[in-house]
């Protein structure tokens, strides 16, 4: 992250003072600004600890290249760059499908301005859609051979269910960042009235920078409108191009005439840093120090807290039970006995089931399936429950279940075949300080009957309706 954005403020201050040595033109100093002080993209790229940063580094490094591009100087070596980038990027993200086609759409149209020659220019891009096409088969070749299936089971849990509904989810995701950023709100206008000014003068040769950032900022939302988006906080999806976004606008200024200076820079920084369309601002992480995405750190350590646990409590036992959750990440990561996913990022059989799709759930959060749970049947379900010390342990102990948890689940609980099947139970372990609440099965209950250490009572639960 830290090379990409240095390698773009270099690009910046070379468009505007290709001949200055300044440390910090106005130009760079708003761009830097804008992405320090709009909250979520360092938050996602680097204290996520995901593969968001070396994906927005690609997009960055492959707009460069786009930027930097002219075919009568280091032609090779561009393009070897080039193709290179091209092979990563297929290899980071399924979305890279769509970014790469793009960017070699946009080689080959800057390659038909300069040269004014179509089959000139189908000749000279020929390589690097070569490469695209290569690069794609590939991968594509190797998931159909390792998992069965062409596409990641992301893809068929989370975005395969109703384009509609996507559409739907797409446009509210799509609101709620315009609403957030006044980056992307300003870019989104500017780049309109600079783009009917190139029209109108028929200018576009000597607006191809612009003209590139536009297409990212374009492509940029169009993805989330594709795919629904997702229910995580300062919008993951588009978060990767921010800096890309920046430098869009700075170019959008540019194109209207109108020259930055640092008074004007700061101004601007201020404007952003306000975020007066909505609360999320530089001034709730520093002050109050929240970030939207802090839930997410601590859901996983949470689980990975609560696995471990219960990986200790079930020690015991010649096995550890399986059990199914729609948490995941820390869970797996904990647990020593098997993990089932039950929303089907890591469970092929459920991401490929029917889905119903409910525009009150979570995004992406649509793929459980009644039939196939009850045919993988997870020991322990987890539908509400946990651990409670023996000391707050009383006859009328109950299960509590979040009102939209049950609807995760698609009211599984009041199936014949899940009261056949599972039991709210409190099982204890002999030596431990604390007992078990949990939806287990009836199965694996017939296991701990005749275990020295382990005991169980069927208990009451509880739904707890949203307020």
């Amino acid at each position: 992250v830290t090379y990409s954005l240095w390698k773009l403020v270099c690009y910046t201050d070379d468009f505007f003072y290709p001949d200055n040595d300044t440390i910090i033109t106005p130009y760079s100093l708003l761009l830097l600004g804008a992405l320090v002080i709009v909250p979520g993209y360092f938050d996602w790229t680097v204290l996520s600890l995901l593969e968001t940063g070396l994906w927005s580094s690609l997009l960055i490094l492959l707009s460069l290249n786009l930027l930097s591009f002219d075919p009568d100087r280091n032609r090779k070596k561009s393009d070897l760059i080039f193709s290179l980038l091209i092979v990563l990027l297929i290899l980071c993200r399924p979305e890279s499908i769509l970014w790469g086609t793009l960017f070699v759409f946009m080689r080959f149209i800057i390659l038909y301005l300069k040269n004014n020659s179509l089959p000139k220019s189908i000749v000279s891009i020929l390589p690097s859609v070569f490469v695209l096409i290569i690069s794609v088969g590939s991968l594509i070749l190797w998931r159909k051979f390792y998992f069965g299936y062409p596409l990641p089971n992301t893809y068929y849990a989370k975005v395969s269910s109703d384009i509609i509904d996507n559409i739907q989810y797409g446009l509210i995701y799509l609101r709620s960042a315009f609403f957030s950023y006044s980056l992307i709100f300003f870019n989104f206008v500017i780049s309109l009235i600079s783009l009917y000014k190139i029209i109108k003068q028929k200018n576009i040769k000597n607006n191809i920078p612009f003209l590139i950032c536009l297409f990212v900022l374009l492509t940029t939302l169009f993805i989330p409108l594709y795919t629904g988006g997702d229910h995580f906080g300062h919008s993951r999806f588009i978060q990767p191009t921010m800096p890309l976004i920046a430098l869009g606008l700075i170019l959008s200024i540019s194109v209207l005439n109108f020259k930055l200076n640092y008074t004007y820079s700061f101004i601007l920084i201020l404007i952003y840093s306000a975020n007066f369309l909505t609360h999320s601002s530089i001034y709730e992480n520093i002050f109050e120090q929240k970030t939207r995405i802090r839930d997410e750190w601590d859901i996983a350590a949470y689980c990975r807290k609560e696995a471990g646990q219960t990986s200790d409590f079930f020690q015991k036992l010649p096995f550890y039970p399986s059990q199914g959750t729609a948490a995941v990440g820390g869970n797996s990561f904990s647990y020593k006995g098997k993990t089932n996913d039950l929303l089907g990022l890591n469970n092929i059989e459920m991401a490929h089931a029917k889905k119903d799709t409910l525009m009150n759930l979570y995004k992406a959060h649509a793929s459980f399936n009644k039939d196939v749970f009850f045919k993988q049947l997870p020991d322990l379900f987890w539908l509400g429950g946990g651990f409670i010390s023996n000391d707050s342990v009383k006859e009328d102990c109950k299960i509590s279940i979040e009102a939209r948890r049950l609807s995760l689940f698609k009211n599984v609980n009041l199936d014949n075949r899940f009261k056949q099947r599972y039991s709210p139970v409190l099982i204890s372990c002999k030596g431990c300080d604390y007992s078990f609440r949990i939806f287990a099965a009836n199965s694996f209950l017939k296991t701990l009957d005749n275990h020295k250490d382990y005991s169980y009572k069927t208990i009451p639960y509880k739904i707890l309706e949203e307020k």
